[in-house]
């Protein structure tokens, strides 16, 4: 049974220490947890959007069989074994309104008080690579880097970016106070495991975990997830088809990304959104959108640029703003 239909809803418990104390309603592949599934640690990444800190988990779909990650199947770059997982799912939480709910689970000694679905759906890897390559884009020609030294710029690049924006959340916050208002930021919460256990997702140069900027003969942090999520072969497999890659030698290569190669792939997501048969599987979603845009006596013609228009709506929810720029003009050129 392929990912696409199968779909386990299950209550799991919430860690110690984490926003929640009481249980959740969880909705996964099944082959999400097929393997190693005691303890298994959700990754904090930047989002592809925003930036800020969001949840995702490295899975084995259920198509591909498990890699063994023999140096031969990793191009040379680093030994994948044990963190050789070819996809990622996207940890999304559904609230229908601010009114308590809670669920009742078949089989559970109590009910789930959280009231909210919590959904793992599978996401592009790509879309993920996008803030860590342009994250040590020094100009517009950047270098070639070997898989660990890009992951490794990357996470202590990324982890001075998001000390800074909290430094300046907490600024406002401060300023909020004084004024006699509220303000309130969401981040994901320190508990990256489901289950038990977890962590920030940062850690020092030398491996140990922290919080905080580096004080004076401190050791400089580093965003540790971003360098776990390169160790996975979806990182690998993504690079190879959104980057140039130079061979250095036989068994190490660098990569660079490479934007006509990027537009390329989010251009034939495009075709294949914008299909006619995908808004007609979809017609409580992308169908309804349509609907709405397009006039009654409207032609194929319209039809056509309305659906093309959406799906690069879609498309734009996982882009920041110079990607989404930048590729809408070379649309606008072809």
């Amino acid at each position: 049974m392929s990912d696409s239909n199968a779909t386990t809803v299950a209550g799991c418990s919430r860690g110690q220490g984490d926003l929640y104390k009481n249980k959740i309603l969880l909705a996964y592949p099944e082959s999400a947890f097929a393997s190693d599934s005691k303890g298994k640690r959700l990754l904090v990444l930047p989002h592809p959007r925003t930036g800020n800190p969001s949840y995702f988990l490295p899975y084995h779909p259920s198509e591909s069989p498990h890699p063994t990650g023999s140096s031969d199947q990793s191009g040379g770059d680093r030994d994948l074994k044990g963190e050789s997982e070819g996809g990622i799912l996207q940890l999304q939480v559904i609230r229908q309104d601010k009114s308590e709910r809670s669920w009742f689970i078949s089989g559970a000694d109590d009910d789930d008080g959280d009231g909210a679905l919590h959904l793992l759906t599978p996401i592009d890897p790509i879309f993920l690579l996008l803030p860590i390559l342009y994250s040590v884009m020094s100009d517009a020609k950047p270098p070639f880097l070997p898989l660990e030294d890009l992951f490794d710029q990357a996470a202590l690049n990324l982890y001075r970016s998001r000390i800074s924006k909290h430094a300046e959340r907490m600024d406002r916050i401060k300023k909020d106070e004084k004024l006699g208002g509220i303000s309130s930021c969401s981040t994901a919460s320190k508990n990256g495991r489901i289950g038990s256990g977890g962590g920030t997702g940062l850690n020092r140069l030398d491996g140990t975990e922290g919080e905080g900027g580096a004080g004076e003969g401190e050791e400089e942090m580093v965003w540790e997830d971003v360098i776990r999520f390169g160790r996975t072969l979806a990182a690998k497999r993504g690079l190879e088809r959104i980057c140039q890659v130079q061979e250095i030698s036989p068994t190490l290569n660098a990569y660079r990304i490479s934007h006509p190669k990027l537009f390329s792939v989010l251009g034939s997501k495009l075709e294949r959104l914008s299909s006619e048969q995908t808004f007609s599987k979809s017609p409580n979603t992308l169908g309804r959108a349509l609907n709405r845009r397009l006039e009654r006596d409207g032609d194929e013609g319209e039809a056509l640029r309305l659906r093309r228009q959406i799906s690069f709506d879609v498309l734009e929810g996982f882009l920041n703003q110079d990607v989404a720029r930048a590729w809408k003009a070379e649309l606008e050129r072809t």
